[in-house]
């Protein structure tokens, strides 16, 4: 599993409280900028050697058999040898559908550094469907809302792109409650509880996601609980996962001691940062959260990252691999 945590880096960074569709399509011309090898060895990269699971040419691992798995790659030597059943894992030559599972809910409208993290958080899924168009993936979405999910199927098409970087704008753009903002159109509603909402899109984004798909989840995890790490493990049983956990750094740091005024939506309040049971306490919840969040990651086998809302997602593409750096 890779642990990222990524610098601030002024390249391809989108600023604010919302985001504008201009701005996500402009993200485009990113792609061509910095121009990607023929392979990549996460599989993002047209066509290539990429990490699938399934039948293919060539022969990669033993592993444990996983339900799901094919029957027909059963190694029933090993099988017979260990007492428990093995399965032989293959390279595929051919495309990855890439899908992306985006938070912007109303936990996602804050942010004390350049931008809220919805703001992050969409950057970086518009950097990764760019790149994936680029390469001739087909690309996906599962966008979080307030009042639902909105699916979008894996697709190869510009148009495609278009339709997931619109609800992306639309929706932050909710966030924030302005009289301006365009109605959205009709989202699939969430499933009933008891499921927390966050797990309640994880079950829904499987409907999108197939076997072999490359799939980023970008969300500040404020909600994560048992269910979630059920949604967490069917998704990572067949698919390349990459976790980025987006948090604002008054999330993991209280400002110098002193009292600071606060807003959320309509409401204000002062804090006091001089308190120093209260900050230890704040950077205890915070470090919690993300050592939870990673060990998860770690046990199943999915990539991790973090993401603050001061560094650029370009960065973090690159330190994940997924995208290369400019020579």
């Amino acid at each position: 599993m890779n642990q990222t945590a990524v610098a601030a880096s002024p390249t391809s960074f989108l600023r604010g409280a919302s985001v504008a569709l201009s701005d996500l399509i402009a993200l485009r011309s990113v792609v061509t900028d910095v121009p990607g090898p023929a392979r990549s060895p996460t599989g993002l990269g047209g066509a290539r050697r990429s990490r699938l699971r399934g039948r293919g040419i060539d022969f990669d691992e033993v592993r444990a058999y996983q339900p799901g798995d094919d029957v027909r790659a059963i190694d029933w030597r090993v099988t017979a040898r260990t007492g428990k059943p093995h399965t032989k894992v293959f390279h595929e030559e051919r495309e990855r559908p890439v899908v992306t599972i985006v938070d912007v809910r109303q936990n996602m409208a804050f942010g004390t550094r350049a931008r809220f993290k919805s703001v992050a958080a969409c950057e970086l899924t518009a950097l990764i469907a760019w790149r994936a168009l680029d390469a001739g993936d087909r690309v996906g979405s599962a966008i979080a809302t307030n009042n639902g999910v909105r699916l979008h199927r894996p697709q190869r098409s510009r148009a495609a792109v278009l339709r997931i970087l619109a609800d992306l704008a639309a929706s932050s753009t909710a966030l924030l409650g302005a009289a301006s903002t365009p109605p959205l159109p009709a989202a699939a509603p969430l499933p009933r509880p008891p499921a927390s909402p966050f797990a309640q899109v994880l079950q829904m984004a499987t409907r999108i996601v197939r076997p072999g798909t490359l799939c980023m989840i970008a969300s500040d995890f404020h909600d994560l609980d048992e269910a979630c790490t059920t949604g967490l493990r069917a998704l990572a049983r067949h698919c390349d996962v990459l976790c980025v956990l987006v948090y604002d750094t008054l999330e993991m740091e209280l400002p110098p001691p002193g009292l600071y005024p606060l807003r959320t939506g309509s409401t204000r309040r002062m804090l006091d940062a001089g308190n120093l049971r209260t900050r230890a306490e704040h950077h205890a919840r915070f470090t919690a959260r993300r050592n939870t969040l990673s060990e998860l990651c770690r046990n199943l086998h999915m990539a991790f990252a973090a993401l603050p809302t001061e560094a650029s997602a370009l960065t973090l593409l690159q330190a994940q691999g997924l995208w290369p750096r400019q020579r």
